[in-house]
């Protein structure tokens, strides 16, 4: 269950890979993920989290690197620490070549093309690989248990952009006012207890739910810069956070069946999500620097 989709491309030549990069990354955005590619030149790839990617590109000639590496002893060398991950092992020579070495290294989960795939006339052989493990976190239980989880984390990042716009007695003024519109016997509670309650992670929903922090968030936005064009846009976007990620997540929690248009829908959903996770980071960052 993840949004990001992460790709380590070991290649010792740049001149060539702006243009793959491009077209990689679009097609990553296009199924609702957001994509992260760290392409390492030098062959050295000890800083990184190895067992954090979801394939791997690996050239075979690795001229340029000090000393000079080949890809196939770098695949041998991450599959004995145990990393498995798909891997896409390619040369501009003769694959055949490439065949001979993933065998001889017993190597597995690997894919073996020639460096022309990436070319844009050629390079969907490479989307269609990458497509076929994105499809397989576009299933129901699998976006449930995302929209959980990131309607968590929008809750309490929405409740510190509450804390730096807002008083303390104006936030608790307005779970008040929530409580007596429900018809909640809320008067025994002190304000103290309530703003603790309200800190607290584990029991800050009880009293401002998910869709009451939304709503209170555009509330407070709109009143606090509505003659601030410079907010315009993540005002627009906050009013459909509810529809767009409140009222999806009730649907899904409530879902069984698989419905004909899956795929398309749980891509938008994925798209709104980052879309939200920006426009909140967006409202924070201006702020910060008001």
């Amino acid at each position: 269950m993840k949004l990001e989709y992460k790709i380590l491309w070991i290649e010792d030549d740049e001149n060539w890979l702006r243009v793959p990069l491009k077209k990689i990354e679009q097609s990553i955005s296009d199924y609702g993920f957001i994509p992260k590619i760290d392409v390492v030149l030098d062959c050295d790839v000890s800083s990184y989290d190895l067992f954090n990617y979801d394939i791997i590109f690996v050239d075979y000639n690795l001229d340029k690197c000090t000393p000079k590496q080949y890809g196939d002893k770098i695949l041998s060398e991450l599959q004995s620490k145990k990393i498995y991950a798909d891997s896409i092992f390619y040369s501009s020579s003769n694959i055949d070549d490439l065949y001979s070495k993933v065998k001889e290294s017993d190597l597995i989960n690997v894919s073996v093309l020639p460096r022309d795939v990436f070319k844009s006339e050629n390079i969907k052989q490479v989307l269609n690989i990458i497509g076929y493990f994105l499809k397989k976190e576009l299933d129901l239980n699998t976006m449930r248990g995302i929209m959980m989880s990131e309607v968590a984390h929008f809750d309490n990042r929405i409740w510190e952009l509450l804390e730096k716009v807002q008083t303390k007695e104006e936030i608790i003024k307005f779970v008040r006012n929530k409580k007596n519109e429900q018809k909640e016997n809320f008067d025994k509670c002190t304000d103290e207890n309530l703003w603790n309650e309200l800190s607290n992670k584990n029991t800050s929903t009880i009293n401002l739910t998910s869709a009451s922090r939304g709503s209170y968030l555009k509330k407070t936005m709109m009143e606090l810069f509505e003659n601030n064009d410079s907010y315009l846009e993540n005002i627009n976007i906050l009013k459909n956070y509810r529809k767009e990620i409140i009222d999806v997540r009730n649907s899904l929690a409530h879902r069984e069946n698989i419905e004909a248009d899956d795929e398309k829908s749980f891509i938008a959903i994925r798209k709104n999500i980052i879309k939200h996770q920006i426009n909140l980071e967006n409202i924070n960052n201006k702020i910060q620097g008001e």
